[in-house]
């Protein structure tokens, strides 16, 4: 079914989901609504998202940035871009208020939001990368050519496997956002 048009009965939910997508839906704002009218009363929604911030690239760690030259993004969908994310994501999730205020113009009530890093693990650079074409970024491997796809692996392996301690896992933390909210009718 389509999670930004969900074709459920009204208030028939106690609990709405979603880790790393509901923001991702073309009309997000409007899909929360939708959610908030899915929920009982009483209902509660919570969902996990990146922690924007002007100088990273929705998705990925921090760190990331520096490893992943700006000019490859340049091979994603035109809604892909830094510029475009940043307008349809940056104004509403970057800044706590904002985003406290479109849940309770979508009908949420009692918004709670919680930033905190959560540890990455992989077991090397090679992991990391070959998981990498199963989420998110795998958007960017399907554009790049395969030149800079072959370049942009050899450089994030390296650059993984040298946080590693020893023969130890990659660690990285990654920001992670985490709403909670109630609907009362």
């Amino acid at each position: 079914m389509d999670g930004e048009h969900p074709d459920l009965p009204a208030a028939s939910f106690d609990l709405v989901l979603g880790s790393y997508s509901v923001i991702f839906l073309p009309d997000a704002r409007a899909a929360l609504a939708r959610y908030a009218e899915l929920l009982a009363d009483g209902g509660r929604i919570g969902f996990t998202s990146p922690v924007f911030t002007r100088d990273t690239f929705p998705f990925l760690p921090p760190a990331f940035t520096e490893w992943i030259p700006l000019s490859l993004l340049r091979h994603l969908p035109e809604s892909w871009h830094p510029e475009q994310l940043q307008r349809q994501l940056h104004s509403w999730l970057e800044d706590p208020a904002d985003l406290t205020a479109a849940m309770e113009q979508a009908g949420f009530t009692d918004v709670e939001i919680a930033d905190e890093p959560v540890p990455m693990t992989a077991e090397s650079g090679r992991a990391w990368v070959d998981w990498s074409h199963t989420q998110g970024m795998r958007l960017l491997w399907q554009h790049l050519p395969e030149a800079e796809a072959a370049a942009l692996r050899a450089r994030l392996v390296e650059a993984l496997d040298a946080l590693r301690d020893g023969d130890g896992p990659v660690l990285i933390d990654v920001p992670v956002r985490f709403v909670t909210a109630a609907v009362a009718r």
